[in-house]
């Protein structure tokens, strides 16, 4: 049975694999094991892997590492393969199911060697607190993004006096962005999350992120930006249009292992969209055929160079004229003269006349006149419309009048 000497294993390497005191006790007797020759072993495509007997490894280990039962030594083995220190293969040799394990390539010449590509690596003065220089860098950054006047994005306190769960989940995730460990499959998200998040995240993400292997700058840019774009999610005037569910931890922030979310993912390429665009776009999807073919033609010959804004102002007024036509096809549905104004039978075709009728509502200046806000309910054209037909000259107010009531 080996000694305890995981205190003699590299610092770099240690930092880099985001070992505790325990792992690296729990590492000298695991190479210790695979080096004695006394276990069954199968050899795979990528290498020989080693069958562990958890009962021997709670013999010899058990008691110094707090581990007392078959689960906990699953577990824990479960987590070295999580850091990239070990890889497993699950067989049924013998027609029993064992779990075999082996090292991955380098690990064990870098724990004792170190690591020799040390551009990727700058070790804390203090490897206890567990959070590399550069995450506490990005972390000072991020500390001074506000949501509002007093409060800022995320509530960790800085400067940082005390290393919490959050911080530390934030790092460990930093480190996997670095080291390439950051995959779908170990960081999973549900299908909710991502159907809800569809437009947000992509493969293009995952590209963005595993383009930062190696590269502090490349990570700093995209928690920034990430974070950045985030805190737009707090406005008032963007999406979500509720925003009590939204974590200020920003270890929530970054992976969710419960819940299976990542926010800092969705956040990665693009800021939120406006609550207005987005229904503006449900108002388009909805629009009858013929509505929408009239609608764009105005569009386009009377407002083709308006704003962002102006766009989402047309197609809320063309939606309130559709309600409109729907609730005075309600209201008139047995006055004959009526319903022809309203084309009763065809659906939009009353909307699609006004529509047509703005071309010449305030005759040879229509043109120089029409703002977007004039159309529909309440604008300033929309009275006019209601007495175009002389046939409803007797009914025509009172017909105004409903149209204005909600």
């Amino acid at each position: 049975m080996p000694g305890q000497l995981g205190f003699v294993y590299q610092k770099d390497a240690i930092f880099k694999y985001n070992l505790n005191l325990r792992e690296c006790v729990a590492l000298d007797w695991l190479i210790w094991f695979m080096d004695s020759g006394n276990q069954d072993t199968i050899e795979k495509a990528d290498g020989r892997y080693f069958w562990i007997k958890y009962s021997k490894f709670i013999q010899d280990v058990g008691e110094s590492l707090g581990i007392h039962n078959v689960v906990s030594v699953a577990n824990f083995l479960n987590n070295l393969c999580s850091k990239g220190v070990l890889s497993k293969c699950d067989t049924g040799k013998h027609g029993i199911r064992r779990l075999y394990f082996k090292f991955n390539p380098v690990v064990k010449d870098e724990l004792k060697n170190g690591v020799k590509n040390m551009n990727l690596i700058t070790v804390p003065n203090d490897l206890m607190e567990g959070v590399h220089p550069k995450v506490i860098e990005i972390l000072s950054e991020i500390s001074q993004i506000y949501i509002s006047e007093n409060k800022k994005l995320f509530s960790f306190p800085y400067p940082i006096r005390k290393v919490t769960k959050s911080i530390k989940v934030f790092n460990t995730q930093l480190l996997d962005i670095l080291y390439g460990r950051y995959t779908r499959k170990k960081y999973f998200l549900k299908d909710e999350f991502l159907d809800k998040n569809e437009k947000l995240i992509t493969d293009e993400n995952y590209e963005m992120v595993k383009s930062c292997k190696g590269d502090w700058d490349k990570i700093r840019d995209l928690v920034i930006t990430a974070s950045e774009n985030y805190s737009l999610w707090f406005n008032e005037d963007r999406e979500p249009l509720s925003k009590t569910w939204l974590t200020r931890d920003i270890g929530m922030w970054i992976y969710n292992s419960m819940m299976q979310t990542s926010l800092f993912l969705a956040c990665i390429l693009h800021p939120p969209a406006s609550i207005v665009q987005g229904l503006t776009k449900q108002i388009i999807k909805k629009l009858p055929d013929n509505v929408y073919e009239m609608a764009i033609k105005i569009k386009r010959d009377l407002f083709k160079n308006c704003s962002e804004q102006e766009t989402d102002v047309f197609w809320f007024a063309i939606s309130k004229v559709l309600k409109v036509e729907r609730k005075l096809k309600a209201i008139y549905s047995d006055n004959y003269l009526v319903c022809l104004w309203l084309d009763y039978e065809h659906k939009g075709n009353w909307t699609c006349n006004y529509l047509q009728w703005l071309y010449t509502c305030w005759g040879e200046d229509t043109a120089k006149m029409l703002l977007t806000r004039h159309i529909g309910p309440k604008g300033k054209a929309w009275k006019n419309w209601f007495f175009s037909d002389g046939n409803l000259k007797d009914i025509a107010s009172e017909i105004y009048e409903n149209s204005l009531e909600e």
